[in-house]
């Protein structure tokens, strides 16, 4: 029997650390162990089975510098101690001398130009093109590589997309004992309408034009609500979010703003709000939107990207660099509440074509090819 050793030493969270955690969760039939090398911090979160082997270095566990001096001087020692094992770049990258491996597409910012310059020039955008140099080089590399939407595959450059060896699209799952429906009854006798907005706060999330929108809606005399929800570090996102805040003073209690919240929280935030919103123009796969259909959430989304292979036909669709688009689609249900049932059925039914079960197994069989 093979032994699959997984290359997580830049995965510390988000997408990425979910997605290892669940396929670890399952156990292959095609390996009798998978190794997993990652920061300790990163292990602890991954289930102990005696079938995992878990390995970390001092080095995976310091500053950027001393990672990478592991992977130049220690990471091919290591894949020999384990009798050279099949290697997966969770991470997207290529290893620093000849082997072979297996890589995986969790991040399509850096390969879409019109949304990597929406940072102008930075030192975000310079990272990007950093990571599109070294993602791209991974892709064109490696024996075989994961994508989590056709959407993502096409968004390649066709040069890349020729040197491909073998290619697979495996979606990401959604764990249904987590996000369970959260049907509500009292959709069409309810005066206002109270939105959620859970991501992190960026460029090209958009969240200052869901505001702007929001704002516009109140000032025409609708009850309309939002809570946003995700990570403060974008400073150019939250100054156009708090230049709105302070612009609307007189009804800023139509938007409420909350940092990040622990994963066991947000469950009971699909809970509390009618419908979700997501105003994303760049999603490798958006697994936000599967937490919100396993919930029955009725969903407002984003046409461009991904969001529409993901989300199908459940969910209504506008432009999220459109103000008056977005306006124009919350209009849409706040004036019809029959059609929110409706949409939490959709949401719901479409949820479960979302497995991580089914994702693990279909991620080990391909590794093992």
């Amino acid at each position: 029997m093979k032994k699959l050793f997984i290359d997580a030493t830049n995965i510390h969270s988000g997408g990425g650390l979910l997605h290892l955690i669940k396929i670890l969760e399952c156990r292959p039939v095609q390996f009798n162990h998978v190794i997993v090398a990652a920061s300790r911090k990163t292990l602890d979160m991954i289930t102990d089975e005696p079938w995992i082997l878990k390995y970390t270095h001092d080095d995976l566990n310091s500053n950027y510098f001393r990672w990478w001096t592991w992977r130049k001087k220690i990471f091919r020692a290591v894949l020999r101690e384990y009798g050279d094992p099949v290697l997966f770049s969770a991470g997207t990258l290529k290893p620093p001398f000849d082997y072979p491996f297996f890589s995986i597409c969790q991040n399509l910012l850096p390969l879409e130009w019109h949304e990597l310059f929406r940072y102008k020039l930075s030192w975000v955008t310079l990272r990007l093109l950093l990571l599109r140099f070294l993602h791209l080089d991974a892709y064109k590399n490696a024996e075989g590589v994961i994508f989590l939407t056709r959407y993502c595959f096409y968004a390649l450059p066709m040069r890349i997309r020729k040197q491909l060896k073998k290619s697979a699209v495996i979606p990401h799952g959604v764990d249904h004992d987590i996000f369970r429906p959260a049907q509500r009854s009292d959709w069409e006798s309810r005066e206002e309408l109270d939105l959620l907005y859970i991501s992190v706060f960026s460029a090209y999330k958009h969240q200052d034009k869901i505001i702007d929108a929001v704002f516009q809606l109140n000032r025409e005399g609708y009850k309309v609500k939002i809570t946003l929800v995700g990570d403060w570090h974008d400073k150019v996102m939250m100054k156009k979010v708090h230049k709105l805040m302070n612009r609307n003073r007189d009804i800023a209690e139509a938007v409420t703003l909350f940092r990040q919240r622990s994963f066991d929280e947000v469950p009971a935030l699909y809970r509390a709000h009618d419908v979700f919103i997501f105003g994303s123009s760049c999603e490798t796969f958006g697994m936000i939107l599967t937490e919100a259909m396993a919930s029955a959430k009725p969903i407002l989304c984003s046409w461009r990207s991904s969001m529409p292979e993901t989300l199908d036909e459940a969910g209504i669709y506008f432009d999220p660099l459109s103000v008056d688009s977005i306006k124009w689609n919350i209009l849409k249900i706040y004036r019809n509440k029959g059609l929110l049932p409706l949409m939490s059925i959709k949401a719901l039914e479409r949820s479960r074509q979302y497995d991580w079960k089914t994702t693990a197994e279909k991620t080990y069989a391909f590794l093992s090819e």
